[in-house]
């Protein structure tokens, strides 16, 4: 089996991580204390919490790799965190970077996973980050990098297949309104490649679920897949995606798309790894039967 794409994080970044959110808790107790109008993200820390969050990251900082670990997490602990994202959106980054290290958890993942209320749902709290106008760049590669990370525990399966349609469209509205030129957007789009590609390896080999919007879901991803594909992207970007195609065309026979575009890439492209994955698609296109064919993208 193919490993999903994750993002970890070294275990000496944690300490920083945890003062940058006791700072943050610090100067919202100290602007609450001086506002006339009390607020609903003056959500504060208390004492108890405080500790609760200390041994949270201390566990934390204890796994190697901050990877794959069978340890245990305090689900108050766990509920704090998520509080934490009603603070306004400038101090919520590390709370963000805190969640993408700890749904790798199995037992955090397992706690996140069942909950069912919409706004504490990890799926929720993230796809309405990315639904925000004029989001900070660094909230959306941290939010992506998220639900990147979620694919890794077969615990968010089933909700990933779930919300596969809802959350390849908000990236996609995404995509379409970002440039191809400037470093940050770059970064964004390759994020959301890495997306593409985790969500046609779950399809591949995850739990046999189908959601009824499944073929729309993969139009859609396929569509906006060709769409960058005929943009001036990074190589990196380029094989995210042709693999996800690659992958796609692999599983399901029904699904067509045009050949020109690959052939056009395959002549220009001077990347041997590029090459190779167009030849594969162009194989698989090849040898599709076209009286089975029923999307053509």
């Amino acid at each position: 089996m193919k490993d999903y794409i994750i993002y970890t994080m070294p275990p000496n970044s944690i300490p920083n991580l945890s003062k940058k959110v006791l700072q943050f808790n610090e100067e919202i107790k100290i602007k609450s204390q001086t506002s006339t109008i009390f607020h609903e993200n003056f959500y504060i820390l208390n004492k108890r919490e405080i500790s609760l969050l200390e041994t949270l990251f201390s566990t934390l900082q204890e796994i190697p790799k901050l990877q794959f670990t069978s340890a245990n997490f305090n689900p108050d602990g766990l509920d704090i965190v998520l509080y934490m994202l009603s603070w306004t959106i400038d101090k919520t980054w590390p709370v963000i970077d805190l969640i993408r290290v700890l749904v790798l958890q199995e037992s955090a993942a397992a706690y996140y996973s069942k909950i069912k209320d919409d706004n504490l749902s990890l799926f929720s709290i993230l796809l309405n980050y990315l639904k925000v106008p004029d989001m900070n760049v660094i909230h959306i590669q941290l939010c992506i990098k998220v639900i990147i990370n979620l694919f890794h525990q077969s615990a968010f399966h089933i909700s990933l297949l779930m919300k596969a349609h809802e959350l390849i469209t908000v990236l996609s509205t995404l995509i379409s309104k970002l440039s191809y030129t400037q470093e940050s957007d770059s970064k964004i789009l390759f994020l959301c490649a890495q997306v593409f590609q985790n969500f046609s390896l779950l399809w591949q080999q995850g739990p046999p679920f189908r959601h009824a919007k499944h073929y729309k879901t993969i139009k859609i991803l396929v569509k906006t897949s060709c769409q960058l594909l005929n943009k001036t992207i990074s190589c990196d970007i380029h094989i995210a995606l042709l693999i996800t195609l690659g992958s796609i065309l692999r599983n399901d026979s029904r699904i067509y798309i045009q050949v020109k575009l690959f052939e056009a890439l395959l002549n220009s492209s001077q990347n041997s790894t590029i090459k190779e994955c167009l030849m594969y698609i162009l194989e698989c296109l090849n040898n599709s039967d076209s009286s089975s064919i029923e999307r053509k993208f």
